[in-house]
């Protein structure tokens, strides 16, 4: 799986009825990514909306 799910995701997000759809890609998208790298920090920051280092 590449990085296109969480592209196509944010595009489904601005449409008004299938968001939810597109949310679910994104948030498949950035686990799968934090898998790959071995970074589990990364996809935990994107579930709580941690911008910066702390």
């Amino acid at each position: 799986m590449e990085v296109y799910p969480k592209i196509f995701g944010a595009i489904l997000t601005l449409i008004p009825g299938i968001a939810i759809v597109g949310f679910v890609l994104k948030i498949f998208a950035v686990k799968n990514i934090s898998e790959v790298t071995g970074r589990k920090k990364i996809f935990t920051k994107y579930l709580w909306g941690h911008t910066r280092d702390t």
